[in-house]
């Protein structure tokens, strides 16, 4: 027999049912030239560490995209193969599907892909999960696109930060992510920001009216003081997760 031949497929293949040749050819994948191309220059992004997050591979239906991303999988679990045998909690690549929604407002459905980036992991219990003890999933955008709401109309603060400044003999001061609407803990001491005095009750305004940032506009309390009508509150898990990613 012609030796490219039995390189294509075994020899004993030409014996075999009609159905067993069928099954074998059906499976049978063929490396294009451009796959191989595209499956290299792929993996070296992926091993350079300045590489890119985010490597988009784009083309019409049935070009190979999804063969692509299978035969990547397959290269790199076989690159990790001796580290995943003596550290089984290794995951080198997981690969999921991020499937279109068929709804009218067309919005990206986050919880069925994070779902199915749980069942990818094998998770246990996925229906008896939730993010945190409290639902943080928006139906608008994190950040406002104008600007409008992203910053607090009035300002906040930690009094444990403050004390401890005063503590040290340091002046008071407001980091900039006090500022921010979505800021709402103190990721330091995790309990929630202040927005009121402890002494009068009122919101502080914007521009300072009193010469210490610390000092109440009002009536000149002291903004870290504490009271039995207002002592620290610990924050949420939630809270903390934003005011630690700000």
């Amino acid at each position: 027999m012609d030796t490219s031949i039995q390189e294509c497929f075994p020899e004993e293949l030409l014996h075999a049912s009609v159905d067993t040749r069928k099954a074998y050819f059906f499976g049978k994948t063929i490396g294009h030239p451009r796959l191989e191309s595209a499956r290299r220059e792929t993996l070296a992004l992926i091993g350079n560490d300045a590489g890119p997050d985010i490597i988009i591979v784009s083309g019409p239906t049935g070009v190979g995209k999804t063969t692509l991303a299978r035969k990547i999988e397959e290269s790199l679990l076989e690159a990790y193969r001796g580290r995943m045998e003596h550290d089984r909690s290794l995951l080198p690549v997981l690969r999921v599907d991020a499937v279109a929604t068929d709804t009218d407002d067309k919005k990206f459905d986050w919880k069925d892909f994070y779902t199915r980036l749980l069942q990818a992991f094998d998770e246990p219990c996925i229906a008896q999960k939730q993010l945190f003890e409290d639902s943080i999933y928006i139906e608008r955008p994190l950040f406002p696109e104008k600007g409008a709401g992203l910053i607090s109309r009035t300002p906040r603060w930690c009094k444990l930060c403050l004390r401890e400044r005063r503590a040290r003999a340091e002046g008071p001061y407001f980091p900039l992510a006090w500022s921010l609407e979505l800021d709402a803990a103190c990721s330091k001491h995790c309990i929630k920001l202040s927005d009121c005095c402890p002494w009068c009750g009122r919101r502080q305004p914007i521009i300072p009216f009193a010469p210490y940032l610390d000092r109440c506009a009002y009536c000149n309390g002291w903004l870290a003081s504490e009271n039995r009508e207002d002592r620290p509150v610990a924050a949420k898990p939630w809270e903390l997760w934003l005011a630690g990613a700000i």
